[in-house]
């Protein structure tokens, strides 16, 4: 069993611009490149009308892809807290994993959350779901056939603890040393890395720390740690 801490992330990884410049480039070159082509393809007279209104939604979608990478970049660079308050971080796993149950019957993954005390965090509502929907939205892909998503949350007099685990495929040692890094991702094509590196950087600046271990075959388990909101 392999163990990374956020504490010991190589911060070169992360804050290395000529790697991060590149790396953003390549991922908005993808989806400009596309849109350019489709826009070709509806100036040409060879295309019925609703052909046309086809190509031009896939255009849009590529448009909000690229927005949505930038963003995330951006947030990632500087997570901004405008309205800080106490989270109830119950309530708000209960509702992300409600937004994510029709994702995880799709994919054969069963649910489970427990806690034991009501857990306060300081945050911003917005930001905290977002990292929370990055976490789990990866252990369900993780589970390609179906398996078992966890989520535990206890505490004690000075911090606040939430496991995520999943009975997925697992990290190998050279991959979780890649994670927080700029568009690194075990989901090939289908995936940018800018979700845990926004996760990263969120809990971060929430005075939080992450903690995975993983092991290949059997799955990953996140743990977070807070300081407790009295």
């Amino acid at each position: 069993m392999k163990t990374i801490n956020q504490r010991v992330l190589n911060l070169e990884k992360i804050e290395s611009m000529p790697y991060i410049s590149s790396a953003l480039a390549h991922e908005i070159r993808n989806p400009m490149t596309a849109v350019k082509g489709f826009l070709q393809l509806i100036t040409s007279s060879d295309f019925n009308e609703e052909k046309k209104k086809e190509y031009a939604l896939i255009a849009i979608s590529e448009i909000d892809r690229a927005e949505s990478i930038l963003r995330d970049f951006l947030t990632c660079s500087k997570p901004h807290f405008n309205n800080l308050k106490n989270i109830d971080l119950c309530e708000e796993i209960t509702k992300v994993l409600s937004t994510l149950q029709p994702l995880a019957n799709l994919s054969m993954v069963q649910m489970f959350f427990s806690s034991y005390t009501d857990q306060f965090i300081q945050g911003e509502g917005s930001l905290v779901q977002r990292f929370l929907i990055n976490l789990c939205k990866n252990a369900i892909e993780a589970m390609e056939k179906g398996g078992i998503l966890s989520i535990r949350t206890w505490d004690d007099n000075e911090y606040l603890y939430m496991e995520i685990k999943d009975t997925g495929a697992g990290m190998s040692e050279e991959e979780l040393l890649q994670l927080g890094k700029p568009f690194f991702t075990t989901k090939g094509e289908k995936g940018t890395g800018l979700g845990l590196m926004l996760t990263f950087s969120i809990v971060k600046n929430m005075e939080g720390v992450i903690e995975v271990t993983s092991e290949l075959g059997i799955g990953t388990t996140f743990l977070l740690t807070f300081p407790v909101q009295k």
